[in-house]
Formats: structure tokens, C-alpha cells, sequence
């Protein structure tokens, strides 16, 4: 409610009652209001590019013949791209090891990793069903580099009792140029792979590369 009262020759004065809240205003330094948002600063810097991506795949085939494999040994399935050749897609990433090369001594069997980085492993040995009795395993081991011996990615499984009996394998790793890996299957029995040229194979998938 507002009262005002007019006297002449006398000054004007104004109450104001009200109920309403005080009115609250926000000032900042030196009292003033603040004033509008400047302009936005300069981008920050560039950071640094990360690695290339590299996308790489590879199955690499057994023997054209039937592998023999003694009984409680672990023997090594020979990679040998002649012959079934091999499935190569994007950047070769691993490479066989031939008579001649300096690693052909340690392995006659495996394949060598021409770029680090981190692998999807998969191994698969197709047994022969003729010897149905006993356990079956197979294993892709590291056999030269840092680590050489000290991991393994291992499957074993009682003899399926079908007419095609295989065992796989697969996991992941992380691989430096030079290392060295292995397909290898073992059996309590004496017994063969199956003489299919595609019934041993390892593949290997690039997944990751880490940045310097």
C-alpha cells in the first residue's frame, strides 16, 4: 500500500509499504552490474596425431599330408605356406620361417611377427577319429622373444566321439617384432591329424597398436 500525501510549498513525500521480498541485486566489483560475455580465446594447441591404424589378418595353414603325433608329447604343426597357402589380408604382419633363415634351426614350424602390437590368437587341429580313445590338446605357445616359454594359450578336451574331431584354441597377446609362435598339438594316444590340407590352421588378427 502506497500512501502519498501533497502540502503546498512543502516537499512531496512517499511510503511505500509492501510485503513483498527486498529486491537483491548482484553486484561486482566497484558495485557495477556485470557486464556481457567477452569474445571466445584462441583454440589450445594440437595434440599429438595418434599411430596409423594398421589392419591385418593371416590363417595359416598345416600340411597338405597327415601330421604324426606321439603320445604325451607336445609337437609342433608345421605353418609351411606351400603347402596350402596361406589367407593374407591388409599389412603382413607375420611371416614363415624358411630353410636358411637364422630362426629356422629353433623353429622349422612357426611363424615370426614383423609388427608389435596386440594379437587375437585362434589354433585348430583336426584329429584323426580313428584313434577314438584319450585326451586331445592343443596349444599356441610363444617360442622366441621376452616371454619365450612362459605363456601359452592351452585347450584339452576328452576325444569327441564324432567322425571329425577338433580342437580349438584362442585368446589374446601382445607380440614383438622377431617373436616367434607356434601351432602344437598333443594326445595321451598316439594318433595323426586328418590328411585335409585345412584341418590345422592358426590365424592371427591384429587388434590394438599402442602409441609411442
Amino acid at each position: 500500500m502506497s500512501v502519498i500525501e501533497i502540502t503546498e510549498g512543502t516537499p512531496i513525500v512517499i511510503e511505500v509499504i509492501t510485503t513483498a521480498s527486498p529486491l537483491t541485486v548482484d553486484v561486482t566489483e566497484a558495485g557495477g552490474l556485470p557486464g556481457a560475455a567477452g569474445p571466445p580465446g584462441p583454440a589450445g594447441p594440437q595434440g599429438p596425431a595418434g599411430p596409423a591404424e594398421v589392419q591385418s589378418f593371416l590363417r595359416a595353414f598345416g600340411p597338405d599330408a597327415s601330421s604324426a603325433i606321439p603320445a604325451n608329447t607336445w609337437t609342433a604343426i608345421v605353418l609351411d605356406p606351400a603347402g596350402e597357402p596361406w589367407r593374407q589380408f591388409g599389412t603382413a604382419c607375420w611371416e614363415w620361417i624358411g630353410p636358411g633363415d637364422p630362426d629356422y634351426t629353433l623353429s622349422p614350424a612357426g611363424i615370426r611377427c614383423l609388427k608389435e602390437g596386440i594379437y587375437d590368437l585362434t589354433g585348430s587341429v583336426v584329429f584323426n577319429p580313428a584313434t577314438g580313445t584319450g585326451t586331445r590338446g592343443v596349444r599356441v605357445i610363444e617360442v622366441k622373444g621376452p616371454y619365450a616359454g612362459q605363456w601359452q594359450l592351452a585347450q584339452a578336451i576328452p576325444m569327441p566321439k564324432n567322425s571329425v574331431a577338433p580342437v580349438m584354441v584362442g585368446g589374446e597377446t601382445y607380440q614383438y617384432v622377431g617373436n616367434i609362435i607356434e601351432l602344437q598339438a598333443w594326445s595321451d594316444t598316439a594318433t595323426s591329424t586328418m590328411n585335409n590340407p585345412q584341418s590345422e590352421w592358426l590365424s592371427a588378427c591384429l587388434i590394438g597398436v599402442i602409441a609411442p
